[in-house]
């Protein structure tokens, strides 16, 4: 799991490169959802555009977050070869 420290008036991106070691040849990723824990409350991370992916590649932007709170943002997939998984990134709310 990696972990990242983000500041609370920072907007950004954050992703998942599923290919190395994951992914076989000609395989993509057909479907991609993200949830974060814990779920959003008055200043609290959350989402900022729509997710995306491509390819081997998933994305999130996110916005917000109260400090010294963590979060755990949970990627789910649906591969082109019907395969289905889960990772997940911590987020850490500090001052940058």
């Amino acid at each position: 799991m990696e972990i990242f420290v983000k500041d609370p008036s920072a907007t950004v991106d954050y992703g998942i490169d599923w290919g190395a070691g994951y992914l076989s040849e000609n395989e993509a990723i057909n479907n991609s959802s993200w949830d974060i824990f814990p779920k959003e409350e008055d200043g609290d991370l959350m989402v900022h555009n729509v997710p995306d992916f491509s390819g081997t590649q998933t994305s999130i932007f996110i916005k917000g977050g109260i400090i010294r709170k963590i979060y755990r943002l949970t990627n789910r997939i649906i591969t082109s070869a019907g395969r289905s998984d889960e990772r997940t990134i911590i987020i850490k709310i500090g001052e940058r």
